[in-house]
């Protein structure tokens, strides 16, 4: 099978961040190739791995317990495998879901170009009226804060209720302000919610509670 060269990111190790040489299989029957326009990097897990202080690292994670502890087994380097924040135009398309010039996000990693097959990849189309580069929280943050919303949902109105109906009306109280409790706020206030608060205890995050109305 035929393939074309792409760049990604990754870590030799710690403090060593490093462009790779990679390949990508052609498009195919019903795929579509995506060149990467914006890549979110994250500042939690992703900057941590370039640190060495990812836990994954230092402790290990103990597959039967679910946690972080000494007897979890460590990960080791070099990293090839970041990102879920990506932003990207289809310039080539064999898919009538993925047409030529939409502007798509998705979660395939630090790299210039993807090859995409509807049918086992979320991509989700950036709206006209939504600046592109805030693109690269739709296809992992964005499921992310809805899930938190419809959980609230389900708990206020029941099964089968809409993301709104947890929220409209209501006063809500949003614990954490990183970008999840952030966009899970804005949310909120965009679902009718009639006070949101964000309360967050780290000094470095600013103001401790801020409210959003």
């Amino acid at each position: 099978m035929s393939a074309r060269a792409v760049r990604s990111i990754g870590v030799a190790g710690p403090g060593r961040p490093v462009v790779l040489d990679d390949v990508e299989p052609e498009p195919g029957p019903g795929q579509a190739w995506v060149s990467t326009l914006w890549s979110g990097i994250s500042a939690g897990t992703e900057v941590a791995l370039v640190r060495g202080t990812d836990p994954h690292h230092q402790v290990g994670w103990d597959r039967e317990l679910r946690a972080f502890g000494p007897g979890g087994r460590r990960s080791g380097y070099p990293v090839t495998g970041l990102g879920y924040m990506e932003v990207g135009r289809v310039t080539e398309s064999r898919a009538d879901a993925l047409p030529e010039g939409a502007l798509v996000a998705m979660a395939y990693g630090h790299r210039t170009g993807r090859t995409v097959d509807p049918a086992g990849s979320v991509a989700v189309p950036v709206p006209d009226d939504l600046d592109p580069l805030l693109g690269v929280y739709l296809a992992q943050m964005g499921p992310i804060r809805v899930n938190g919303l419809l959980h609230a949902a389900a708990a206020c109105a029941g099964p089968g209720a809409a993301v709104g109906d947890g929220v409209r009306g209501r006063q809500v109280l949003v614990t954490g302000g990183g970008v999840v409790g952030l966009l899970s706020a804005l949310l909120a206030v965009r679902h009718g919610a009639a006070d949101v608060v964000v309360a967050e205890p780290s000094r470095g995050a600013g103001r401790s509670p801020r409210r959003w109305d």
